[in-house]
């Protein structure tokens, strides 16, 4: 069950990662 929990965990964070990374490039091209 830990290792279950911790791979959730894991996609979680990549998902966060991924949508800081787009959101800071929809900033960038409104910006500009």
């Amino acid at each position: 069950m830990h290792l279950h929990s911790d791979l959730v965990c894991i996609r979680l964070g990549l998902r966060v990662k991924e949508a800081v990374k787009i959101e800071r490039e929809v900033n960038d091209s409104f910006s500009h």
